[in-house]
């Protein structure tokens, strides 16, 4: 232990400056190689476990915490946003979109089928969720009626392993595309009229909060 007139121990040298004409800073370099190994890790032991997929949401989830105005998502993003925006396409042009059976998607009994699917379930069960979320209720309800690449990939996981035919599959393809092409535009919408109904007023949300306090 030191004794009590010790000089302090010196603080920790300053990370080193960027590189010239570098777009990211070590710091941002070490961290993607973090969330890189990180990712690769729990990939490998899910995998082994039933599906590298859980890996991928667990270490996502690992760096959701880190409150360094969105630190991690930014690097992230970064980094890989044009080769993610590459292989997103090739890979759900060469497996969901051929798997897609024309001839059934484009019959009239697999139109209206997934119609009725398409705004029952996908969206009307999601938009009515909410009911008691007072002027929140719509934005939330819209929220959750986006659909993502990954809902096309388990159809087609679902049809490859003969789980439906492709009549089913034909209805469940126009069921998400009714939610994949509206959700974007109508929660946009009532999210534009939510933030202007309670956050560009005088007092803002806090201070309504204070005012109903007292």
């Amino acid at each position: 232990w030191p004794s009590a007139g010790a000089a302090p121990p010196p603080p920790p040298p300053p990370p080193p400056p960027a590189r010239p004409g570098a777009k990211v800073s070590p710091q941002d370099e070490a961290l993607f190689l973090i969330m890189m190994t990180v990712l690769v890790a729990y990939a490998t032991l899910t995998y082994f476990l039933g599906t590298h997929l859980w890996g991928c949401f667990i270490a996502g989830m690992s760096f959701a915490c880190i409150d360094k105005h969105h630190w991690p998502h930014h690097v992230w993003v970064k980094q890989t946003k044009r080769a993610t925006t590459w292989m997103i396409r090739i890979f759900f042009s060469a497996t969901v979109a051929f798997s897609i059976p024309v001839s059934s998607l484009l019959s009239i009994d697999a139109f209206l089928k997934g119609s009725v699917m398409g705004i029952g379930p996908c969206i009307l069960t999601k938009v009515l969720c909410a009911p008691f979320m007072g002027d929140a209720k719509f934005v939330i309800g819209w929220a959750m009626v986006g659909r993502a690449e990954f809902a096309y990939l388990i159809a087609q996981s679902a049809a490859a392993a003969d789980m439906m035919d492709k009549d089913t599959f034909s209805i469940v393809i126009w069921a998400l595309l009714y939610a994949t092409i509206f959700a974007p535009f109508i929660f946009r919408k009532v999210l534009d009229r939510y933030v202007k109904r309670h956050f560009n007023n005088e007092n803002g949300p806090q201070d309504e909060l204070k005012d109903a306090d007292h």
